[in-house]
């Protein structure tokens, strides 16, 4: 891949990108000058992240400044801080760029949101391919490492497993390295026009679309993070726990790779369209939908 940027309309900057490992790294090169930089990728970045917050558990941090990487814009205005990996950077701030010199985004804070409430992280490993698992793994760390930063306590969920449990940065860390180990092309790729229909049709029928173990007792407040591929399975059963907790008053934000294609060309059509039907069944459902690029 390459990129070209221009400066002040004097001369031309080329830059090639060369990719490393899946846990790698970005090296962008500076042709026409002494200037070489690298960029890590958001899981590498996370990780690395994740792995100092674990070594430094117990240590006076103090409350980080911002949030997490996935904040919606929908709320008050937080900050604006620089980018790193997981930041929404489609919000660029112009004004604190022209101040600063450096690439600023913009942060709101989720009226949802309780300051201070637990973090509640449930996450399906199944996805299609190496970017689609690398957005599941890096946006759990961003998750983990914004909580843990926060002082707010973490419990970790898989869905459809045994149920939920406090955890740490580390474990969070671990089941992000397992998912992008059992990473590989999933052959459960489905298409349907309209989930919310069908739950419905199973609720008339009297049955059930199934549940995340050990949510029904779900004690207190808080926010709940679901990280899915949401194109590869268990969409039905998504869309009846986004119901059910909405309809307790808990607050919900669903991160998800923004273009799963990519890890499955040759169903490019039917997953777009599966993607968008499920991104606003969950938006019709009350929930706040993050889709990472």
């Amino acid at each position: 891949m390459e990129a070209v940027y221009k400066t002040a309309g004097r001369r031309s900057v080329w830059l090639s990108c060369i990719r490393a490992g899946p846990l790698g790294f970005f090296e962008l090169a500076e042709r026409s000058g002494p200037i070489v930089f690298s960029v890590e990728p958001r899981t590498r970045y996370w990780a690395l992240a994740a792995s100092r917050t674990a070594s430094s558990r117990g240590s006076p941090t103090g409350r980080r400044s911002g949030g997490s990487g996935f904040l919606a814009a929908s709320g008050e205005y937080l900050e604006s801080r620089e980018y790193t990996p997981g930041l929404p950077w489609r919000r660029m701030d112009w004004r604190a760029y022209a101040a600063t010199g450096r690439f600023m985004v913009r942060l709101y804070e989720w009226a949802g949101e309780e300051a201070g409430a637990p973090v509640w992280l449930l996450y399906d490993g199944s996805c299609l391919g190496s970017y689609t698992c690398d957005v599941l793994a890096s946006s759990m760390l961003s998750i983990a490492v914004s909580a843990e930063a926060e002082g707010r306590g973490l419990h970790l969920c898989r869905l459809w497993g045994s149920g939920c449990r406090p955890a740490g940065v580390a474990e969070v860390l671990e089941e992000a390295m397992r998912i992008l180990g059992e990473g590989g092309c999933r052959p459960s790729i489905y298409q349907y026009s309209s989930p919310l229909s069908a739950l419905d049709a199973v609720r008339m029928l009297g049955g059930s679309p199934g549940a995340v173990g050990g949510v029904g007792g779900w004690e207190g407040g808080g926010v709940v993070y679901i990280v899915s591929c949401l194109v590869a399975g268990g969409g039905l059963g998504l869309l009846g726990l986004v119901e059910s907790l909405r309809s307790r008053g808990i607050g919900v934000v669903v991160v998800a790779p923004g273009e799963p294609w990519l890890d499955a060309p040759g169903y490019g059509g039917a997953l777009r369209e599966t993607l968008e039907a499920m991104v606003s069944s969950l938006e019709d459902a009350g929930a706040v939908v993050r889709l990472v690029s």
